[in-house]
């Protein structure tokens, strides 16, 4: 933590300098035990699929279905 950091009681860092509040996320899960082939924002399980992954999104093609999500 910097000097200008603070961490307050539920967790949340308060950056003093710009005014700032910063909110950590941790998560676990169980172990897939499954290879990992990982290139930049892409993570997929061989380095075929992940070619594959990048020439999709060279494409356009990569995103297969657009998902609506609510906003808060």
């Amino acid at each position: 933590m910097s000097s200008y950091e603070k961490a307050t009681t539920d967790g949340a860092l308060y950056d003093s300098l710009f005014q700032r509040q910063a909110e950590i996320l941790f998560m676990s899960s169980v172990r897939l035990d499954e290879p990992i082939a990982w290139y930049g924002p892409i993570v997929m399980n061989s380095e075929e699929e992940l070619y594959q992954a990048f020439k999709e999104l060279n494409e356009g093609t990569f995103i297969k279905k657009e998902e609506k999500y609510d906003t808060i």
